[in-house]
């Protein structure tokens, strides 16, 4: 599995661009993923007026319930747990962002905390630090999975952001509470409209998971599910980020 091109692959996804300077290096954490990841190629393309914003809020949704404690499995050839790998995955991503992205963000987490108390960071004028202390405050895990309350309250914090908006969820979908997750997300939709895009991203490769988190993409009609083995390679990559495009070029007509 090709961790780097999953973490460009998130930034495709909230940026629309495919870039190459997140070069890799030893020594973070698990050792699966590199914080400190470059954006000077996006500074550039942003600076050079080649390519513009298309989304002005983003919502990252951490799954931080029992199951993510667990290892990713030696089938990735990876001990550490997948709530990990997905922070590292975040924080990659938080630092591969253009300085002065000028969008609204915000971070949620559930699991060890109930779904309405689970807004760590946001919605606010996007930063770095911002992002970065939030990512690193969920280090405990615990608890079902209460998907559907979690995507409830998001689609609740992104009311009051006005324009284009990202809601982006990392999960492995498994031991979900009773509530439908898929309902939940189509409720969503309903409360946004056109102004809202749904993304999935799997951590982890249970067969039940996948179905869940494929299930909460297609409620939300605009997004899509991914996963770690879907663009951890190039073509998937080169689909992912055809797929969906928050930046656009400015000479297409």
């Amino acid at each position: 599995m090709k961790v780097k091109h999953l973490v460009v692959g998130l930034l495709v996804l909230v940026l629309g661009m495919v870039l190459t300077s997140c070069a890799m290096r030893p020594a973070m954490e698990s050792g699966l993923v590199d914080t400190t990841c470059s954006n000077a190629d996006t500074n550039a393309m942003i600076k050079s007026g080649d390519y513009q914003e298309k989304i002005n809020n983003f919502l990252l949704v951490q799954d931080a319930s029992s199951t993510m404690s667990e290892s990713w499995g030696k089938t990735f050839h990876y001990d550490s747990s997948k709530l990990e790998i997905s922070k590292e995955l975040v924080r990659c991503l938080n630092n591969t962002l253009p300085d002065n992205f000028d969008v609204n963000a915000g971070m949620r987490a559930f699991g060890p905390v109930y779904s309405e108390k689970g807004l760590i960071y946001g919605m606010t004028g996007y930063t770095k630090a911002g992002l970065m202390n939030a990512v690193n405050s969920t280090g405990k895990t615990g608890g079902v999975t209460p998907l559907a309350n979690a995507v409830t309250y998001a689609g609740h914090d992104l009311l009051a952001t006005p324009g284009k908006k990202a809601m982006i969820l990392f999960s492995d979908g498994l031991n979900t509470d009773p509530a439908n997750p898929a309902a939940a997300a189509a409720a969503v939709r309903e409360m946004h409209g056109d102004n809202i895009c749904i993304y999935t991203v799997l951590i982890g490769h249970s067969p039940q998971g996948r179905a869940t988190m494929q299930q909460i993409a297609d409620a939300g009609i605009c997004g899509f599910a991914t996963d770690s083995a879907t663009i951890g390679n190039a073509q998937g990559m080169s689909k992912f980020g055809e797929n969906r495009h928050q930046y656009q070029h400015q000479h297409q007509s």
